[in-house]
């Protein structure tokens, strides 16, 4: 089984394009969307612009997840870095969060070093994290 590991550090803004959120952070988006474009094949479309980073991994060993998850907060902590101030200040009045999200057939040890704890304060957004299990593992 192969193990996933994602994280997506967001703003979604009903009034800001991403051009715009990218260019008051000054960090450009690895994934954004506006208003009105295709929600994929179900027909619908966005009801807001969005801008993220993206950090994913795919591994074949899930004893290699643990120490990925710290890797990909760590990543999108590194991309953002010196543009904190900026980010908090768009992210403000909107929608926004760090998303951590891993499929695998366990759960996994979610162990994040302080300085990522303290990393993520600084942006001032809530950590979700979402785990979905493939359902191959033990039962």
């Amino acid at each position: 089984m192969v193990a996933r590991v994602f994280a997506c550090l967001f703003i979604e803004s009903r009034s800001t394009s991403t051009d715009a959120i990218a260019q008051m952070i000054g960090v450009p988006a690895d994934r954004s969307w506006s208003i009105g474009d295709p929600r994929g094949k179900t027909g619908k479309s966005y009801a807001t612009n969005s801008w993220s980073l993206i950090s994913e991994t795919e591994v074949s060993d899930e004893s290699v997840a643990r120490k990925e998850i710290k890797a990909r907060i760590a990543d999108i902590l590194e991309r953002i870095r010196g543009h904190e101030a900026m980010f908090r200040s768009t992210a403000t009045g909107e929608v926004s969060g760090l998303l951590l999200g891993i499929t695998a057939n366990s759960v996994p040890a979610i162990i994040l070093e302080a300085s990522q704890v303290a990393g993520i304060a600084t942006l001032g957004v809530d950590l979700e994290i979402d785990i979905l299990l493939s359902g191959d593992g033990p039962s």
